[in-house]
């Protein structure tokens, strides 16, 4: 276990999680983040809609995240959290590992799950083939671009909208 009672410990380094680990760094506060390295939209040829970052490949958006959470004093450890519990009003315990990888055990007055979204994909013959080409799990990233297109991420009122797509 951990000698050192973190101020927050933040569960999920996407684009929220590593936002509120970057305010909280800001704010002086110890924060630990934890990512499980599996971001969602690791398909996508780009993130877009997102002020200011419009086209970024979404690997870049978040090490350019990681390093302005570590520029500013946060950690950021690689790990599956598998187990959150309250041992006190005001604190957690946070532990990764399981059976099979030994684990450690961290502690902190708040916690932020920010653990994102992960998406159901098909069971079936030659999807994986398609996915992040022509068949796209996310309006908001790739519906602008394919609009035009039969993609499956768009509707007969051209109008992007998840797809539910079955085999």
């Amino acid at each position: 276990m951990s000698e050192q009672i973190y101020d927050c410990i933040v569960v999920g380094a996407g684009p929220a999680g590593l936002s509120a680990s970057l305010f909280l760094a800001r704010y002086r506060r110890r924060v630990l983040t934890f990512h499980h390295n599996s971001p969602r939209n690791i398909y996508s040829h780009g993130v877009h809609g997102f002020l200011g970052h419009h086209g970024i490949m979404p690997t870049e958006l978040l090490e350019r995240g990681r390093k302005e959470v570590t520029d500013h004093g946060g950690l950021i450890v690689e790990g599956c959290v598998t187990k959150v519990e309250r041992i006190a009003d005001d604190l957690f315990r946070v532990s990764t590992g399981d059976g099979k990888i030994v684990g450690q055990s961290f502690e902190a007055h708040r916690l932020i799950l920010a653990t994102g979204l992960r998406d159901l994909t098909p069971d079936c013959p030659g999807f994986t083939d398609f996915y992040g080409l022509s068949v796209h799990h996310c309006p908001d990233c790739d519906g602008f671009e394919v609009r035009t297109s039969a993609s499956p991420c768009s509707d007969t009122a051209k109008r992007p909208s998840a797809s539910r797509s079955t085999c």
